[in-house]
């Protein structure tokens, strides 16, 4: 089911991004209002399945760790750098050399340089914040290996920074900017939802026979939270509202994690799309690029929406088993102590199996 929730997500990522720039005059109902949330829900969900690699593990090799994190996204996304970057120059816009530089580092939301000139690619953004988040987490729980203490110094950083932003900016539809002049929006945004994450994982595991016990009523509450999500990103909502939004959310990928057969049997309908959704976020802008300096797609709203996401699609589906998944498994056989599980396994969550035994898969 998160496998699902993943694909679908990068599905509502992809339709706000070519609403806003392809027909922005249009009323539209997710890209209304909370569209942007969709990212957060990602870093969640990063946290969650990333959560065994932090505590359950038998022995956690931060170096190991690093390396798996980087084979996971430098790949795909310096291949998606280079498209936009040739696009770019055959479209005659200007390439500033340090926001390249920036970008082939990941580190173009880390606050550094002017992000009009680092922003190639835009939604590689949250890729920035997941690896460093990432790092940074995985190194403050081996600094304080005392799981009582590690998950309330999780729960305060997450705090932290919520209370930051949220005395600071309007709403979390930022990431770019920088608040006190140093410390980075989109990083704050990490750090609050990815140790959330890993919290709702804790939760699970304290949990389990709960969680993994099959209802009519808990089939009917996980239906109930699926409905308030999607009311949470297209439904306009009050100042600042945003920021309640995310417990919910923790809340929704809890019950996710083991939803019973009803609701596993719809999600398996759909995981091709978490397969692949990687893929589809990082490369659905070079698309969009392709079709703004072209203009031969349809003009209308719904022909032309769904052939953009038609092609997005295909070139994810082409990206992924060409580029992802076989450089993935190439580089970790290559420079990693143990065998690594299939690139699918590292990436998504699925569906078919329970969280427990997911964690283990993807823990790297």
């Amino acid at each position: 089911m998160l496998d699902a929730l993943r694909g679908i997500g990068a599905l509502l990522v992809i339709y706000g991004h070519y609403h806003f720039e392809l027909w922005p005059d249009r009323g539209g109902l997710i890209t209304s209002s909370r569209g942007y949330l969709v990212v957060d829900v990602f870093f969640l969900l990063s946290g969650f399945v990333l959560a065994y690699a932090f505590y359950d593990r038998p022995s956690f090799d931060i170096w190991e760790f690093t390396k798996k994190r980087a084979f996971r996204l430098w790949p795909l996304h310096l291949a998606s750098l280079f498209c936009f970057v040739l696009v770019m120059y055959l479209s005659g816009d200007a390439i500033n050399e340090l926001g390249l530089l920036l970008n082939v580092l990941l580190l173009h939301n880390a606050g550094f340089g002017d992000w009009h000139t680092n922003a190639f690619n835009y939604p590689s953004w949250s890729l920035s914040v997941e690896l460093i988040v990432n790092l940074a987490l995985a190194v403050v729980i081996l600094a304080i290996p005392n799981r009582r203490w590690n998950t309330l110094l999780l729960a305060a950083l997450g705090l932290i920074s919520a209370a930051i932003l949220f005395f600071t900016v309007d709403s979390l539809n930022k990431q770019v900017s920088n608040v006190f002049g140093f410390l980075n929006i989109g990083l704050l945004r990490g750090f609050i939802t990815m140790p959330m994450g890993i919290l709702a994982y804790r939760i699970f595991a304290a949990h389990r026979d709960w969680f993994e016990h099959e209802s009519r009523l808990r089939t009917l509450g996980v239906g109930v939270l699926l409905l308030l999500f999607v009311a949470t990103l297209s439904l306009p909502s009050p100042y600042k509202t945003d920021f309640l939004y995310l417990p919910l959310y923790g809340a929704v990928i809890l019950l996710l994690a083991s939803p019973g057969t009803f609701w596993t049997g719809i999600a398996r309908q759909f995981r091709f799309l978490g397969e692949i959704s990687f893929a589809m976020y990082i490369g659905h802008m070079i698309v969009l690029k392709i079709m703004k300096e072209t203009g031969f797609w349809p003009q209308d709203y719904v022909p032309g929406l769904l052939f953009a996401w038609g092609l997005s699609i295909l070139l994810a589906i082409v990206a992924h088993h060409a580029i992802e998944k076989p450089a993935y498994d190439w580089l970790t056989r290559r420079w990693c102590k143990s065998p690594a599980p299939t690139a699918n396994a590292a990436y998504q969550p699925a569906e078919t199996r329970s969280a427990p035994a997911l964690a283990k898969e993807k823990s790297l």
